[in-house]
């Protein structure tokens, strides 16, 4: 699916024609219902979100300069979708640092920290935690507001053992497109320390693809969840307050 959402004519007039302000945008008139639908997902590309109280399209950012690029443009870039952005609920990170094991001490690696979810949550149950995170953005308007050991803005996949440390526990949840999640999740795999007593946990959120596709990828990865660990199927709920209604698995990971 395209990152890249074109801006029809009828839904520049519409976003021409709205009030916007560094917090809101107010639409212009009631609008028929599958205008409304493609003009919210050019709201929605940046940053906002429909809140009925305040009768308004709300951004946690001033949106003006976003959507007047996208006006002059004629084009919005939906960042979520151009990194696989779908960040993780609370409750369920909460539950995947009680599953890694994340104890006070205990020295944590989130690759891929988004919004910092799984950074809060880690944080919380004591952890010490190494935050990788691509998108600039995130990092100086999220990632900032928490005490994180380490926070590094790169590609994870371009770092090796030799530029971070072993650690004791792993959260994430990474990119699906294209076996993304698999490449993601192997690599940070070898970042995993190997206890003499007890072992380095991971816990990742996944595409269930590799539990039955039959590409290399998938059949390694499947090989490598049967030697080191075990997968469940989360409900297909459980990312819809994130905008999608993907399937997804957690596997557990133990290096020993």
């Amino acid at each position: 699916m395209t990152p890249h959402i074109k801006l029809d004519d009828d839904v520049r007039d519409v976003l021409e024609r709205s009030a916007i302000t560094d917090t809101q945008l107010v639409l212009p008139d009631q609008l028929e219902r599958k205008l409304y639908e493609r003009v919210n997902k050019v709201i929605v590309a940046a940053g906002g979100k429909w809140l009925r109280k305040a009768k308004a399209h709300v951004f946690t950012r001033d949106p003006r300069q976003v959507l007047g690029l996208a006006l002059a443009n004629g084009q919005i870039t939906d960042t979520k979708k151009l990194h696989n952005q779908f960040f993780t609920p609370p409750d369920l990170a909460a539950r995947m640092c009680q599953m890694a094991l994340v104890r006070p001490a205990k020295m944590v690696l989130e690759p891929s920290a988004g919004a910092g979810a799984l950074v809060d949550a880690a944080i919380q149950a004591g952890g010490k935690v190494t935050a990788i995170e691509i998108d600039l953005d995130l990092v100086s308007r999220e990632l900032i507001k928490f005490p994180i050991e380490h926070l590094v803005t790169v590609d994870f996949l371009e770092l090796t053992t030799k530029h971070l440390p072993a650690f004791d526990c792993v959260v994430m949840n990474p990119p699906f497109a294209n076996n993304a999640d698999i490449k993601h999740v192997t690599h940070a795999f070898e970042f995993l320390r190997q206890h003499s007593f007890g072992q380095g946990r991971l816990v990742a959120v996944m595409s269930p693809h590799f539990t039955f596709a039959e590409d290399k990828p998938s059949k390694q990865f499947r090989k490598l969840v049967n030697t080191h660990g075990v997968y469940e199927k989360l409900p297909e709920d459980t990312f819809r307050g994130a905008g999608t209604s993907v399937n997804t698995v957690l596997v557990t990971l133990e290096r020993n």
